[in-house]
């Protein structure tokens, strides 16, 4: 077929490309795929347009199937693949509140974007282009998010979902243009991370003193003398646990499940594998931790003889070696707040200024606010920091904390220590002084 140009009222030149690919012997039935393409110039749209069927034709001997243009807008194609990637069970790759963030940032930003946000889901899949979605990126950058920071948070966020979509249409012909190439490296270079930050020896003893009282005492202790993470310590049943060889075994985790994403209003709780391959494995507890899980042992067996007394059911949960005193398990987010209670009778911490009782208010009045010195989560950090500081082999700590990479153990906890310096400068002194008493050390 012969190519046309024509010249459009743009002042771009455009021509109709038509490839034909096949013909059906029994039925006579063309396998042919067309497209239009545009060019500045007369000269470079029938070169396009040639480039374009050649392709076609390729493509075509090497798969034996046409790849026609996907006319689904990104929202549409987007939403199919979301659809398709819903997790149906907790044993799915992607975890339900992992799909539920990717749904509810696509459809935030893509699907149903606020005034003034480049509306970049209308745009067909396989006419998106880099440019645009740099643009996209660029706008969340500088706009305020509702906390009135400028940050690429909700761009990232974004991208972790888009690179997925333009991949998947990439790699089954629904686009021709390979955009997760083109996006490598948007946000520029990360800057290092910072140390986490953790308690010292004397802060650690402070806290654990002020946890004796704490419900989740056990739990407090395991935390900061494990290292493990708490969905992992919130997962661990009684089988796990063999005291008399001072085991601990590390195979799952526990995860409340958002209520936006639960199949049903009882599926709360999810038990699904940990973070990393490396965290299965089997931990040795220290000595002074038996006789305080021996005691929470105990103390929960006497609440599951009561709730059994009262309700004539000890609960599904009774296996898991943390619960709630009516025998549930036990969510993270709500140990923050015995967290916050611990670090104020600790004093580890800043007190705000206590607000003034109003007159003719009985009782007692408000306490001052109180923002403790480290988030839980410096719990396991700190663990890792003092027995790096103690010494211990840094695969040793890695393969306790279940990293997926002793690299990364280093990166976080190690890294560029300046303040580390002494103890070479110690060691090489004391090679020195040795060649030097010696009388090795002299030119020969």
């Amino acid at each position: 077929m012969k190519l046309i140009p024509k010249l459009g009222r743009d002042g771009r030149w455009r021509v109709h490309a038509r490839a034909f690919l096949a013909q059906n012997p029994l039925t006579g039935k063309q396998t042919v795929v067309t497209k239009t393409v545009y060019a500045p110039t007369e000269k470079e749209a029938l070169a396009e347009a040639d480039s374009w069927i050649a392709d076609q034709r390729k493509d075509y001997q090497r798969t034996q199937t046409a790849t026609k243009p996907c006319r689904e807008s990104l929202a549409v194609y987007g939403r199919k693949w979301l659809e398709m990637k819903r997790p149906q069970s907790a044993v799915d790759d992607l975890k339900r509140s992992t799909w539920q963030g990717y749904s509810d940032t696509f459809r935030a930003l893509i699907e149903e974007p606020a005034v003034g946000v480049p509306r970049l889901g209308v745009v067909r899949i396989d006419q998106l282009q880099a440019e645009s979605v740099r643009a996209l990126y660029q706008f969340l950058r500088d706009t305020p998010n509702a906390r009135g920071e400028q940050n690429w948070g909700r761009a990232r966020t974004l991208h972790v979902v888009l690179r997925q979509i333009v991949k998947y249409a990439y790699s089954h012909k629904a686009t021709k243009e390979d955009l997760v190439g083109q996006l490598r490296g948007v946000f520029g270079r990360r800057k290092r991370r910072a140390r986490p930050e953790a308690y010292t020896g004397e802060q650690l003893v402070a806290f654990l003193k002020a946890a004796e009282p704490d419900r989740y005492r056990a739990f407090w202790f395991m935390f900061a003398f494990t290292g493990k993470r708490p969905g992992e310590l919130l997962a661990l049943t009684w089988p796990d646990l063999d005291l008399t060889a001072r085991t601990m075994t590390i195979n799952k985790r526990l995860r409340a499940v958002p209520e936006r994403c639960r199949p049903s209003p009882e599926e709360k709780w999810e038990v699904d594998d940990p973070k990393t391959a490396n965290s299965i494995a089997e931990v040795l507890l220290p000595s002074h931790l038996i006789p305080l899980l021996q005691a929470h042992g105990t103390q929960q067996q006497a609440e599951q003889k009561r709730r059994r007394r009262e309700t004539a059911t000890i609960g599904r949960y009774c296996d898991l070696v943390f619960t709630t005193s009516g025998g549930q398990p036990v969510d993270w987010n709500n140990l923050k707040g015995h967290y916050i209670r611990i670090c104020r009778r600790a004093r580890l911490g800043t007190f705000g200024v206590a607000p003034v009782k109003q007159a003719g208010r009985h009782g007692p009045g408000k306490h001052a606010p109180f923002t403790p010195l480290l988030k839980p989560y410096a719990l396991r950090h700190t663990h890792a920091t003092l027995l790096l500081e103690d010494g211990v082999p840094i695969e040793v700590v890695s393969a306790r904390l279940g990293h997926a990479k002793t690299s990364f153990t280093y990166d976080t906890y190690i890294g560029k220590q300046t303040h580390r310096q002494h103890v070479a400068a110690e060691a090489t002194d004391k090679r020195l002084a040795a060649v030097l008493d010696t009388g090795t050390g002299g030119t020969q």
